[in-house]
C-alpha cells in the first residue's frame, strides 16, 4: 500500500470522526469553532451570551467581571463584543495573573473576536482570519488543515461583507452554508494553482529537453535523445494502483444453463471481478486490537505485520491457543470487525467429514465450500473464516477429515488455483483469511500447526477488566433487548466485578465477570420496574406545563471547557444486595430513587440536564430528541426557580424527559 493511499484512509477516517454536528445545545469552544461547529441558536449574540455565562469568573480580574456583568444586562452588539475581546487581551498581558489565567484569557479573547466578526466588526474579522491562518501553519493533520482553511476563507468572506456594510448582524449565521461556499472558492483556487504548476513543469521540461546533448549513437537501453518522444524527466510508469478486485471463478459455461442451476446460483461470482476490502492502517488496527483484546498483544503484532504493504485486507492463517474462556473466539470475530471483513464462524467440534471443502454435484445435497459460500453471500473476495474449536474435530478419516480438507485452503499458492468439486472448476480463494481456535495445542495435528502462526491467548486478568467489562455488558444488553445506555457500569459495579474476577481461582474469570454483569443488569431492571409501579401507585399525575408561545429561555450554567461528566445515563433504580454491592430499601418509598442513590426530591435539575446533554454528545441518544429534552428540562428549571411548580413535580418531569430521551437511539447518517 502506498503512502498516498494510507494518507487518504486516515483522512477519511478523521473526517468521519470529526464532522461538526448540525446543531449544538451548548456553546462551542474556540477549538470547535475553528473546526466548523455551529453557533448556539445559530446567532452570534446568543452564542456569546451563553458562553460568557458559562465562564468561571472567580479568578478573573475585577474589570473583566464588570464587563461580563454588563454583557449579561445589555444587548450584545459588535462594539461590546470587540471591547470584551480587548479586555481579555489586556488581561492576558497582565503578569500579575497566573500563567493558567493568562492563557485562558488569551483563548477567551480569540473567541470573543470570532463573535465580534460575525456581529459585524471588520477589524475583529481580519484578526480572527489571521489567527486561523497562524493555526493552519502549525498543523500537520490533513483533516485539521482542511477545516482551518475553510474557517480562514469563511472569515475572509465575513470580513469582506463587514467592509462593504452588507452583513446583517440580526440575521442567523448558518456556518454550514458559509463553509460550503468557502470550499468552492478553495477548489477554484486549487484548479488555477494546478494549471500554472503543470504549465511551469512543461516549460521546464522543454528547456531541459533543448539542452540535452544529441549524439548519433544509440545506447543499449533503447533511449535516444533524437527520438521525438524522449523525455529525460520521465522516471517510468507510476506505481501500479492496488487491485480493484479479484476474479474468484471463471465462466461457468461448462455447466447447464438452467433457471435454478449452478450458473444461476453463482451468476454474481462467475467471471466477475469481485471487490476487495482495502487494507486499513496497520497502526490503527494494532491500537484497536489492543483496546478490544489487551491481554493478547501478540495477536495485534501479528495482524499489524501482515497489513504492512498488503494490497487488501488479509491475514495469514492464525492458530489461537488458550484455555477456555480466554476470549479466543471473541478476539477472532473482533479481528474481522476491525478489518472490515465479513466473518463466518464454523464450529469444528465433533466434525468427522470433509464437507468444509464442499461436496460434488453428483450428490443430491451437493454444495460449495464454506469460503466460496461466504464469498457468494457477501459479494466480496476477501472474507474471514473462523474455525472454532479446531482441536476438537474428529481424527478419523472414514468420511473425510476436516484437517486434511483445510490444508490446501491455508496455502496461498494452492488456494489461488483450488479445484472446487461443486463448480467443477478452479477458483481463487487466496484473499480469504483463516483463524483457528483451540484449547490444547497438543491435540492440533502437525501439518495444521505448520501452516499457521501460533498465538497463545492467556486468560484476561483483573487489569483487563476496564476493557472487557463494557464488551460483556453490551453483549448482555443485546441479548436481553435492553437499551445500549444500560451497558454503562458505575464504580460500584466495576468494583463488584473486580471482586468476582478475584474470587474465580479456578475456571474462567471471564465467565465470573459475565455472571456478575448479568446479575447487576437484571437487578437494575427489576428494581426499576418495582420503583416505577410504586411511583404510579403513590404519586398523583401533575399537569404538563407547556412553554408559552414566543417565550425564550436563556441557558444557564453552561460548561465551557469540556462536556460534563454524566453519572448514570438513563433512569435506573437502585440494585438489590448482591453482585453490585448496593442495597434496596426495606420499606416502600413514595419517590423513585435516581441513579446517584439520592431521593428524587433532592435530585439536582442541572445534573439531569447535563446527563441528557452528555448522552446526546456521546451519540447514545437521538440528537433531535436530546435537544428537545434538554430544552424542556431548562424550562422546568426556570419554572422551579420562579416557584411556579413544586420541586418534587419539577424533578419528576425532568426525570421523565430524561427517560423519554433515552428511548430514542441515534439514526444513521444520511451520507
Amino acid at each position: 500500500m502506498t503512502d498516498e493511499i494510507r494518507r487518504a484512509q486516515r483522512a477519511r477516517a478523521q473526517r468521519d470522526a470529526s464532522t461538526p454536528p448540525d446543531t449544538v445545545t451548548f456553546p462551542a469552544t474556540l477549538r470547535q469553532l475553528l473546526d466548523g461547529w455551529p453557533l448556539y441558536w445559530n446567532h452570534p449574540g446568543a452564542d456569546l451570551l451563553a458562553w460568557s455565562r458559562s465562564l468561571r469568573r472567580d479568578e478573573l480580574p475585577r474589570g473583566l467581571r464588570d464587563a461580563l456583568a454588563a454583557l449579561d444586562e445589555g444587548t450584545v452588539t459588535a462594539p461590546l463584543a470587540a471591547a470584551l475581546a480587548e479586555a481579555f487581551a489586556e488581561a492576558a498581558a497582565d503578569t500579575r495573573l497566573t500563567k493558567a489565567v493568562r492563557e485562558d484569557c488569551r483563548e477567551h479573547a480569540s473567541r470573543c473576536r470570532l463573535s465580534a466578526a460575525w456581529l459585524g466588526d471588520y477589524d475583529c474579522a481580519v484578526r480572527a482570519m489571521h489567527e486561523a491562518d497562524v493555526s493552519l501553519g502549525g498543523s500537520f493533520d490533513d483533516c485539521e488543515r482542511w477545516a482551518l482553511m475553510l474557517t480562514r476563507t469563511e472569515l475572509s468572506y465575513v470580513a469582506h461583507q463587514n467592509l462593504l456594510g452588507t452583513h446583517d448582524p440580526q440575521q442567523p449565521v448558518h456556518r454550514a452554508v458559509l463553509r460550503e461556499r468557502a470550499g468552492q472558492e478553495l477548489l477554484a483556487e486549487a484548479e488555477v494553482t494546478r494549471f500554472w504548476a503543470a504549465l511551469d513543469r512543461g516549460e521546464s521540461r522543454s528547456a531541459l529537453r533543448g539542452a540535452v546533448r544529441r549524439g548519433p549513437v544509440r545506447d543499449d537501453t533503447g533511449a535516444d535523445p533524437r527520438d521525438p518522444d524522449f523525455d529525460p524527466l520521465d522516471l517510468g510508469e507510476a506505481e501500479a494502483a492496488p487491485p480493484a478486485g479479484v476474479r474468484v471463478a471463471g465462466p461457468l459455461t461448462h455447466l447447464a444453463d438452467t433457471r435454478a442451476g449452478l450458473r444461476a446460483e453463482f451468476r454474481d461470482v462467475a467471471d466477475r471481478v469481485l471487490p476487495v476490502t482495502p487494507a486499513p492502517d496497520p497502526q490503527a488496527v494494532h491500537a484497536a486490537l489492543l483496546r478490544r483484546v489487551p491481554w493478547a498483544p501478540a495477536l495485534a503484532d501479528a495482524v499489524a505485520g501482515d497489513l504492512v504493504g498488503a494490497p487488501y485486507a488479509r491475514v495469514r492463517p492464525l492458530l489461537l491457543v488458550g484455555p477456555p474462556g480466554s476470549g479466543k473466539t471473541s478476539a477472532a470475530l473482533a479481528l474481522g470487525e476491525i478489518l472490515g471483513l465479513p466473518s463466518t464462524l464454523y464450529g469444528a467440534g465433533g466434525v468427522a467429514d470433509g464437507m468444509f471443502g464442499g461436496t460434488s454435484r453428483a450428490y443430491h445435497t451437493g454444495r460449495a465450500s464454506v469460503p466460496l459460500q461466504a464469498i457468494r453471500r457477501v459479494g466480496r473476495a476477501n472474507v474471514l473464516v473462523v474455525i472454532d474449536e479446531g482441536d476438537k474435530a474428529a481424527t478419523g478419516d472414514h468420511n473425510g477429515s476436516l484437517v486434511s480438507t483445510l490444508l490446501p485452503y491455508l496455502e496461498s499458492t494452492s488456494a489461488r488455483r483450488l479445484y472446487d468439486v461443486y463448480l467443477e472448476c478452479e477458483v481463487d480463494l487466496s484473499p480469504v483469511s483463516y483463524v483457528i481456535t483451540a484449547n490444547e495445542l497438543a491435540r492440533v495435528s502437525g501439518p495444521l500447526r505448520d501452516r499457521c502462526r501460533i498465538i497463545h491467548v492467556p486468560r484476561p486478568g483483573r487489569e483487563h477488566l476496564a476493557a472487557l467489562a463494557p464488551q460483556i455488558a453490551e453483549a448482555l444488553c443485546r441479548e436481553r433487548g435492553m437499551h445500549p445506555s444500560e451497558a454503562v457500569l458505575d464504580a460500584a459495579e466495576m468494583e463488584s466485578l473486580q471482586r468476582s474476577g478475584a474470587a474465580a481461582h479456578s475456571g474462567s474469570s471471564r465467565h465470573a465477570w459475565r455472571s456478575a454483569s448479568t446479575a447487576a443488569l437484571m437487578a437494575r431492571v427489576t428494581d426499576f420496574g418495582e420503583d416505577e409501579m410504586q411511583q404510579q401507585d403513590n404519586t398523583a399525575p401533575a399537569a404538563d406545563l407547556a412553554t408559552p408561545a414566543g417565550s425564550t429561555c436563556a441557558p444557564s450554567a453552561w460548561t465551557s471547557r469540556s462536556a460534563p461528566t454524566a453519572g448514570r445515563t438513563g433512569s435506573r433504580g437502585p440494585t438489590s444486595t448482591g453482585s453490585t454491592g448496593r442495597s434496596r430499601s426495606a420499606s416502600p418509598s413514595r419517590t423513585r430513587t435516581p441513579p446517584g442513590g439520592t431521593p428524587m426530591a433532592s435530585e439536582n435539575l442541572a445534573e439531569i440536564r447535563d446527563r441528557i446533554r452528555a448522552a446526546w454528545t456521546a451519540r447514545r441518544v437521538c440528537g433531535l430528541v436530546g435537544i428537545a429534552a434538554t430544552l424542556r428540562v431548562e424550562r422546568i428549571m426556570v419554572l422551579d426557580a420562579r416557584g411556579r411548580i413544586p420541586r418534587p413535580d419539577a424533578v419528576r418531569m425532568a426525570l421523565e424527559a430524561e427517560a423519554v430521551a433515552l428511548c430514542f437511539a441515534p439514526l444513521p447518517r444520511c451520507d
